[in-house]
């Protein structure tokens, strides 16, 4: 088992940092407000991206495939009540002289091995807790 924790702080109303081992994301946290930086349903969705990618990184290697460089496009689709990403949809560009049937074996693959994907796809049990200074 691992453990992953990740500390935000608010910067003022409408900004909030995440740090975690000694990195940093600015994020806005102002509703409707797409000039104070990613929002929290982008943010998700960039995770979801750098999960494909860290596994495109990873297995491909493990597979020995050539591949030159990727670009992941992640849209969702966000319904209003309760508000919430009800679709993700992806696109996956390879710059790779690879077969398309060895990109699409590592596209599955990299689905099924990540930590985000997987977490998404099958729900997680969220539980929380309040402190007061």
């Amino acid at each position: 088992m691992r453990k992953y924790k990740v500390v935000v702080s608010s910067l003022g109303k409408e900004r909030v940092v995440a740090r975690s081992h000694g990195f940093k994301i600015s994020l806005g946290a102002a509703r409707g407000d797409s000039s104070a930086g990613f929002n929290a349903a982008e943010t998700l969705l960039a995770a979801f991206g750098t999960c494909l990618a860290t596994n495109i990184n990873s297995i491909s290697r493990q597979m020995h495939l050539r591949i030159e460089g990727f670009e992941i496009e992640v849209e969702g689709i966000r319904l209003e009540s309760p508000p919430r990403i009800s679709q993700i949809k992806y696109s996956v560009r390879f710059r790779s002289p690879e077969p398309e049937e060895k990109l699409e074996k590592l596209l599955s693959l990299c689905m099924k091995y990540g930590t985000v994907t997987n977490t998404l796809v099958r729900g997680v049990k969220i539980s929380g807790e309040i402190f007061v200074e």
